[in-house]
């Protein structure tokens, strides 16, 4: 059978199974019985053994787990041994429209693609994308890729072909995998925006046919100038956040991380800690109506964007507080904000971070997904969702408990590591999610870092 008729049979296949979820979906089918939503505290079993490729139940859960990556999964690199890593930022779209393909970033900042069978959870190599970093130094090749984190790339929300990212330091560009041509999207220095040489272009969103990305600054937290735009037919926007000197006591501010929500109309800004914003407030860009908000109400923790909504890990004023809630708030109403979680588990606990993904929301009630890890030594006792993959629903509170990650966040030292943070992103069906772990350090070491390797897994969510 020829390729081409191998890969007409898998979209096939791919279509009708999306078709049985749909009509699932429809007829409100329920879970399986075994899911677990109770608050009972799961302390971690004996660590399971799981080879590349290899799926297996988690031992708590029972949720599918597929590892994807190993420490060969790129045979014939000049880097050797490197981590392979769900996307930095839970919000890029890892998984395109199908659900047939997924990307994970290495050491390098670079991108690899997989294909995956959803049915059997089997997720093969195809190749390594160039939305990478390459410096022309007198202590390496010329154009050999250097360490470069953070290089996010972003499927097109519709078409499963289209990959988007960052090439070089200044220009976006898209492959086609239909074609398997490279072309440009937009050179950053064409719109006249006077950036820096060493500038640090931030990884790429794409919603609603339209991307958006954030430079200016020669490092991440220095950028100030968002750029976005429709994708068939571009007409390029720019604001350059230093002018909005309304806020900030006449400062404007500089950038930590900014995103679109899934109808490409609203823009959500969290500046940087750089910029000293008073109450660490957070902005949006109405891009319908070109209005600047500031946001003054429960704008601590990590955020996912849906539909002109979104949910952050942060509790409603005067309610009690703990660092497993989150609140749902509207971009209209951006001040009012509505707890997730009620009542918040005990005893409290603070030292508990995540990242929601929330790029398969169609409703309020569509539950996005998470995965929970503490970032600091803390004598709370060990609690119902820690180091797990749960997905949550903002309107019913319900939390299902998918599985453990077991990436060990914390060093034997007790040091916070970032890059271990699980990370998971979910598809957009809400079926699976690619999650980072270390696997309870066991993975080997990161020749290029030094530390403990981490590999990409994908767990089924029930």
């Amino acid at each position: 059978m020829s390729p081409d008729l191998d890969r007409a049979h898998d979209e096939i296949r791919q279509a009708q199974q999306h078709l049985i979820w749909a009509q699932q979906a429809l007829l409100g089918v329920e879970p399986a019985p075994d899911v677990i939503t109770d608050r009972d505290p799961r302390p971690l079993p004996a660590l399971p053994t799981i080879a590349v490729g290899e799926v297996i139940p988690d031992p708590t859960f029972r949720s599918r787990i597929v590892r994807v990556t190993g420490p060969e999964t790129v045979s014939g690199e000049p880097f050797q041994v490197v981590s392979y890593r769900s996307s930095d930022s839970p919000m890029q779209r890892s998984w395109n429209a199908t659900i047939s393909r997924l990307t994970v970033e290495d050491t390098y900042g670079s991108q690899h693609v997989f294909s995956f069978e959803p049915g059997p959870m089997r997720a093969r190599y195809l190749r390594r994308v160039p939305f990478d970093r390459r410096r022309e130094s007198p202590v390496v090749p010329p154009s050999t890729v250097v360490p470069f984190n953070g290089s996010d790339c972003a499927w097109h929300d519709v078409d499963p072909d289209r990959l988007y990212g960052r090439s070089g330091n200044k220009i976006i560009k898209c492959f086609d995998f239909s074609t398997e041509q490279m072309t440009t999207v937009v050179d950053l220095d064409t719109l006249g925006l006077n950036l820096p040489v060493e500038s640090y272009t931030s990884g790429v969103c794409v919603m609603a046919d339209t991307l958006l990305t954030v430079c200016g600054g020669a490092v991440n937290d220095d950028n100030h100038i968002i750029v976005v735009g429709p994708l068939t037919a571009p007409a390029w926007r720019t604001l350059d956040t230093l002018t909005l000197t309304q806020f900030n006591n006449g400062r404007g501010f500089v950038l930590h991380s900014t995103v679109l929500d899934l109808t490409g109309r609203y823009v959500l800004m969290v500046p940087s800690q750089k910029s000293g914003v008073v109450g660490g407030h957070l902005f949006t860009w109405d891009l319908q109506t070109d209005e600047i908000t500031e946001i003054t109400v429960a704008v601590s923790g990590h955020f996912a964007i849906g539909r002109a909504e979104w949910v952050n890990q942060d509790c409603a004023p005067g309610s009690p507080w703990d660092a497993a809630q989150w609140t749902w708030r509207t971009f209209a109403q951006p001040d009012t904000v509505v707890n997730c979680i009620d009542p918040v588990l005990q005893p409290q606990e603070i030292y508990l971070a995540e990242h929601p993904s929330w790029t398969n929301m169609v409703d309020a009630g569509t539950p996005f997904v998470s995965a929970t890890y503490r970032y600091q030594m803390t004598d709370v006792p060990w609690r119902a969702w820690d180091d797990e993959v749960i997905t949550v629903n903002p309107t019913s509170g319900e939390v299902r408990r998918q599985a453990h990650h077991r990436s060990q966040v914390l060093t034997p030292a007790g040091v916070w590591d970032y890059w271990a943070t699980p990370r998971a992103c979910v598809s957009p069906d809400g079926r699976f999610a690619v999650f980072t772990s270390n696997w309870g350090r066991t993975l080997g070491t990161d020749t290029v870092e030094g530390g403990d390797r981490q590999d990409a897994f994908v767990v089924e969510l029930r």
